[in-house]
């Protein structure tokens, strides 16, 4: 994909997000296409939406431009792959800013959370309101999101 194909889009995400959430440098483009197995797939871009509307809009504009979208929760997913891509030329559409517990109800045992939500946020929710629910974590950091719904 070249920079003159990727400018349309990238202005309107980074209208979208702002400026620091659009990031297409060598650094952390070379930092999210690498994983504990080979890869070798291209990444042109990372973006960080804040918000569901904002995550909508930057859909949109893929779809527009016919950018292909690789989303992930906080790029910590060890044990379960990683955050390369499978195809190159992608975006990586970072959702760890979406980051919200939207709703916790002891009685039913229940926690919604958002995309970006860590383990080590539900454990410190849980920790809080002295619950007596626990959670049922993966084995990889804290800071890996969580995967209660």
């Amino acid at each position: 994909m070249s920079s003159d194909e990727l400018a349309l889009p990238l202005a309107e995400w980074t209208r979208l997000v702002g400026r620091e959430y659009v990031d297409v440098s060598q650094r952390s483009r070379t930092e999210a296409e690498t994983a504990t197995f080979a890869t070798a797939q291209k990444i042109v871009a990372l973006v960080r939406p804040g918000n569901k509307e904002e995550l909508q809009k930057c859909v949109q504009v893929a779809n527009q431009f016919r950018i292909p979208l690789y989303p992930v929760s906080s790029g910590k997913n060890w044990g379960y792959g990683s955050r390369v891509p499978p195809a190159d030329n992608s975006v990586l559409l970072d959702l760890s800013r979406i980051n919200r517990i939207v709703e916790f109800d002891q009685d039913l045992g229940y926690v919604t959370v958002e995309p970006g939500v860590t383990q080590r946020q539900l454990h410190s929710l849980l920790k809080e309101r002295k619950s007596s629910l626990w959670m049922d974590a993966t084995g990889s950091s804290p800071d890996s999101a969580s995967s209660a719904t």
